[in-house]
Formats: structure tokens, C-alpha cells, sequence
């Protein structure tokens, strides 16, 4: 490879690997796979890429990078070995390239370790759900009008006791397996919802294939066309026959009843209408850490986040209309902390309709809810990198073919031609190659810099300084080495001004915030630098009357690579705010921009002031 490219391969953030595409021997990796494998360059040299595979992923990375393969996916999953033993999940993303007449492959290596594991953790939380509505004995069901086509989840299979079959399932099935008794309730209650175009729910009986009765607890609601004709109807079903036999129990023997709620895993409680306790079971105690004593006769409502308390009692005063349920999630205060609880609430009705009583089953669901959340940072963070990416090939595609090719016709006319040209003219062509490889170096430098002070590794040495005189300083010597086509204009703060400061990060901002003024603002315009001074920060600003910054872009300006849409005619790597930024966070301080396209911009440097 080219010195460049081989600059762009050992300091690429992902690991790559080339290897020889036909013994697939490994020629070359970057500083990626020494840190993260743990081996040297010279040992991983000796290989081929099959030593970091597990036995029995040999044959299909074999087949992966078969020549004769007819179709070669772009990625699929393996797991690699460290030198310490260390498991990876990882990708392969393959490129052919030809290195001196010989053909090559570069692999890029994804690590999705920490993706499967998030992967892994929700969907055993899913399980788990489908286990908790497993055995609330729950199920969804979808009908739709038009096709006559009723779909059951599988917990409903197991409610009705029927087999799960290829064969459609209809309204008509459904009615089938009604008590004669309750049909024409059920029949007429699911007509009237039609034609009122409202929801509805009934309980009813049903009879099993094995000739066993059970209660149903049924509620939906109905979708409709524009002209009123329905199209989709979805629907919750709950065996509620233990609940029944729980409350005749119940009238019989409300000891018993106590007993057997004490025994269940999950939180369950009693509320009156007003929200306070007539019964609490000792896993809802264990949680809160409270007796029965203490509960009875209170509300629930103290160990509820504020933020969550509107909502939780919005829903208990829905309780009373049908459906008569309610599915609640809450952050509580428990006695481990803040956690989220999800709630099944019933309402207790008499003889009359009217709610007496409120009951509710309630389970932790932190877990669940921290596992989705960590597969929601891992897409992003997933996308986050891709976009850096392809900014990243954007810039480097743009900014780098300029000076190479200028470069390239320089050494080729002076390898061609010298004899006919001066010495003067050589000079010339020599300058040149000069200029843009050191416009190539600082590229490189400021993806350096910004990798280096992320990381940590520029000594950050603050001392105190008087931002006037740095700055007064700075811009003397500044005026005396630049040539330039605007006027600065410098506007201190009266009297001294301490700050704690790294003075040479700090100039080096400033350096950039300039550099870009004197980019994009027309020549003969003013450039101004300010200081001002706000409670304990001071604020450094640098205004310039240019081409400005479209103002959806302006959130995105301090991401690396990332350049605003009216720049393109303008030389730039979208390094130099990225960096600003990270000197700036460095200070304990903040960057700000103001800007109107084509009239003005200004950028705020706001840095904490000595006491």
C-alpha cells in the first residue's frame, strides 16, 4: 500500500486485517487488532485469520472466502478468541483490493459484543413476559372484517384448550366455544359496539373440548372505515375463572382467600375508592418495606414518582368504565431504590355496576425496561458511528484528491521535464508538493489532536492567566507572521481578568475560530474579538460578517467530520470546532454560536473566572 494508504489502514478505529485472498494468510493488520487481541504484530503475522476462530467456525469462514462462492453475504456473525481467552461476537466486512498485481482482502471487524449480550437480556425478558401472560392467563386477539379472519395468540389457544392448527380461526369458531347460555350476550354486546362504533366488554362462560367450564373476561376495540364500516377489531381476553372461584371463596371464607393472595410472587393489593389500602399481601410489604399495620387505611400514592402520579391516577379513575381494567407503569419508591413496577388493576364491581373495590396484581419490570433501553443505546450508538464513517470517507474523498493530484503532476513533471525546466521553475513544482503535503499533514494532525485530547493524552497543564494580556499577546505575534485580507479588531474587558487556563489549548481554539472567520468572510471585512464578562464566567467571542450557518445544521457542527452544506466550495476537514470543543470542555466551559446566513455569525467561548 501507499504511505497514505497504509496511514488511513494503521489508524483506522476498527480493527482490519489484510490477508492473501487465496491462502488467506495475514499480510498486514493495523494498531486496532494489536490492542484489542492482545498479540503482537509479529506473532499475528504467522497466521492465518482461521487462528482466531474457534474450531468449529473453520468451515464456514472457509466458505465465506471461497473464490468459487456464488453468493458472498457482506456480513455474517463469528466469534473470535483474544490472546487472554476473551470471547468476541463479531462481524466481517470484506473488501477486494489488488496490491501489486496480487489480489487481497481487507476485513474489517465489527465488534457486537455488547449488542448480542443487550440482544440476549431483552429477549429473555420477553420470555419472561410471555411467562408472566402465561399465567395472568391472557391473550390478544385480532379479527379482521373484511377476510372473516380472527388471529389468537397462543396463550388464548391454551385458555380455550384447543390445538393450533394451520386451519383459520373465524368469529364463528369463537362462537362455538361460548356457553349456549351466554352466546346471544356475547353476540348482541359485539353488534351493539359495531353499530355504536364504541368499545365493549362482557364476561362470559365457555366450554372447553375436555367438556371444562371456564370464566372469560372480554374487552376491544373496533377500527372503522371512512365509511363507517368496520375493519379491525383487536381484543383482550382473560381467563378469569380463578378469579371468580376466588371471590364465591371469598363470601365463604375471607381467611382463605388472604392465605392463598399471601402465597403469590407478585405484588398484590386492594384499594376503596379513595385509593387507600383494605388489603395488601406480604410481597407488596417485603417491597416497601412496610407492615400491613402501616398500610391499611393509606394511600398509595406517597411511593409514587411525581412525574408518574398524574398518569397512574388518571387510569385508577378510568377503572370506572369499561373495560373496568387498566394497565399501569410506575417508578416507585421501594426499599431498592427507585424501580418500575407494571400493574394489572381490576375494578370490583357489586350487583349494581358500581366499583367498590379495586384490585391489582403489580410486578418489577426493571430489568425489562433497562434491557430494551441498553438495545436502544446500542442502535444508536451503532448509527452514530456509521454516519462518523461515512462523513469521515466524505471528507477524506474531497480533501484529499486536490493535493494528491497536484502532488502527483508536480513529481511527474519534474520526472519528466526536469532538464527542460529551471531552477527557478523546479522550485516552483518543489513548493508545491511542499504545501500540500503539509496541508495533508495538518489534516491528519487535527484527527490526532481530537483522538489524543478525547483520550487524554495531551498534558492538560492550567495555570493562572489574565485573558486580556494572552490574548493582546497572542494576536501581536499573530498580525506579524499572517498576511491578511481583513481587519481584526480587539475589544478587552477593562482591568484584569484571571482564568485557570491551558494557554497554548487555549490559543490553539482560538487559532481555529479565526482561521475559520477569515475562510468564509469576504476579504476587506471586519473580524472582531471580544471579551465580556457575566457573573463568575468570562466569555470570549469571535464575530465575522460571512456566509453564516444554516440553522438546522448548527446542532451538528461540533461532530467530527460533519460540515455545513453551504461550505462546499470551501477547502475543510469539519475537525477544527470538534476540536474548540473538547479544548473548551477541558476548561469546564462551553462553546456557543449565534449566526444569520450570509450577514452574520459569532461564536461564544464562555470560561469560568478565578474567585
Amino acid at each position: 500500500m501507499q504511505s497514505t494508504e497504509m496511514l488511513f489502514f494503521d489508524h483506522n478505529p476498527i480493527p482490519l486485517f489484510l490477508l492473501d485472498s487465496e491462502t488467506l494468510h495475514i499480510l498486514e493488520v493495523n494498531h486496532r487488532v494489536i490492542e484489542i487481541y492482545g498479540y503482537t504484530q509479529k506473532e499475528i503475522l504467522q497466521w492465518q485469520l482461521f487462528h482466531f476462530h474457534p474450531g468449529n467456525e473453520h468451515k464456514q469462514v472457509e466458505y465465506l472466502f471461497n473464490d468459487n462462492t456464488e453468493i458472498c453475504p457482506e456480513s455474517m456473525e463469528f466469534t473470535h478468541i483474544t490472546k487472554d481467552g476473551t470471547l468476541l461476537n463479531i462481524e466481517f466486512r470484506i473488501q477486494d483490493i489488488t496490491l501489486q498485481s496480487r489480489k487481497c482482502l481487507i476485513v474489517a471487524i465489527i465488534d457486537i459484543t455488547h449488542r448480542k449480550k443487550a440482544e440476549t437480556e431483552l429477549n429473555e425478558s420477553r420470555v419472561r413476559l410471555a411467562e408472566a401472560q402465561e399465567m395472568a392467563k391472557m391473550g390478544r386477539w385480532d379479527y379482521y372484517h373484511k377476510e372473516n379472519a380472527l388471529f389468537w395468540s397462543d396463550s388464548i389457544f391454551s385458555i380455550f384448550g384447543l390445538e393450533k392448527t394451520e386451519k383459520s380461526i373465524t368469529y364463528e369458531t369463537f362462537l362455538d366455544s361460548v356457553h349456549p347460555e351466554d352466546r346471544d350476550k356475547v353476540n348482541i354486546k359485539w353488534k351493539e359496539s359495531l353499530g355504536l362504533q364504541s368499545s365493549y366488554q362482557v364476561e362470559h362462560r365457555i366450554i372447553t373440548p375436555e367438556g371444562d367450564l371456564k370464566w372469560m373476561n372480554e374487552s376491544c376495540h373496533t377500527e372503522f372505515d371512512e365509511t363507517g364500516n368496520p375493519t379491525h377489531t383487536v381484543g383482550i381476553v382473560q381467563d378469569i375463572t380463578e378469579l371468580v372461584r376466588t371471590e364465591k371463596a371469598l363470601r365463604k371464607s375471607e381467611e382463605r382467600y388472604k392465605g392463598i393472595i399471601n402465597s403469590q410472587h407478585d405484588m398484590v393489593v386492594r384499594l376503596d375508592t379513595q385509593n387507600r389500602f383494605t388489603f395488601v399481601n406480604e410481597t407488596y410489604c417485603k417491597t416497601f418495606g412496610k407492615t400491613k399495620e402501616e398500610l391499611l387505611g393509606r394511600s398509595f400514592t406517597p411511593v409514587i414518582h411525581e412525574d408518574d402520579l398524574k398518569g397512574t391516577l388518571l387510569a385508577m379513575e378510568n377503572l370506572s368504565q369499561p373495560p373496568f381494567r387498566a394497565y399501569i407503569e410506575q417508578r416507585a419508591m421501594t426499599v431498592n431504590g427507585w424501580r418500575s413496577l407494571a400493574w394489572e388493576d381490576y375494578a370490583i364491581r357489586n350487583s349494581k355496576g358500581e366499583v367498590i373495590e379495586i384490585q391489582g396484581v403489580g410486578r418489577d419490570i426493571t430489568e425489562l425496561k433497562a434491557a430494551e433501553s441498553a438495545l436502544r443505546d446500542a442502535l444508536a450508538l451503532e448509527k452514530k458511528l456509521g454516519d462518523l464513517k461515512s462523513r469521515f470517507v466524505s471528507m477524506a474523498s474531497h480533501e484529499f484528491r486536490t493535493p494528491l493530484a497536484s502532488m502527483m503532476m508536480a513529481t511527474e513533471t519534474l520526472e519528466n521535464y526536469r532538464h527542460r525546466l529551471s531552477e527557478e521553475e523546479i522550485l516552483k513544482y518543489l513548493s508545491r508538493i511542499r504545501r500540500n503535503i503539509e496541508y495533508l499533514r495538518d489534516i491528519i494532525g487535527k484527527v490526532l489532536s481530537l483522538n489524543r485530547i478525547e483520550s487524554g493524552k495531551i498534558p492538560f497543564t492550567p495555570e493562572k492567566t489574565d485573558l486580556n494580556h494572552l490574548i493582546a499577546n497572542w494576536l501581536t505575534d499573530y498580525l506579524e507572521k499572517n498576511q491578511l485580507e481583513h481587519q481584526i479588531d480587539f475589544e478587552p474587558l477593562q482591568g484584569n481578568l484571571i482564568i485557570e487556563a491551558d494557554r497554548q489549548l487555549l490559543i490553539q481554539a482560538l487559532e481555529n475560530l479565526l482561521s475559520n472567520s477569515r475562510k468564509y468572510a469576504p476579504e476587506g471585512t471586519k473580524i472582531i474579538i471580544k471579551i465580556n464578562r457575566i457573573g463568575d464566567f468570562v466569555t470570549l467571542s469571535v464575530t465575522d460578517f460571512g456566509i453564516g450557518i444554516p440553522e438546522k445544521e448548527m446542532e451538528f457542527l461540533f461532530d467530527p467530520f460533519f460540515r455545513a452544506s453551504n461550505v462546499v466550495n470551501y477547502h475543510g476537514t469539519g475537525m477544527g470546532l470538534p476540536l474548540i470543543k473538547q479544548i473548551v470542555d477541558r476548561h469546564n466551559g462551553a462553546v456557543r454560536l449565534e449566526s444569520e446566513i450570509n450577514k452574520i455569525t459569532t461564536f461564544h467561548i464562555d470560561l469560568p473566572v478565578m474567585t
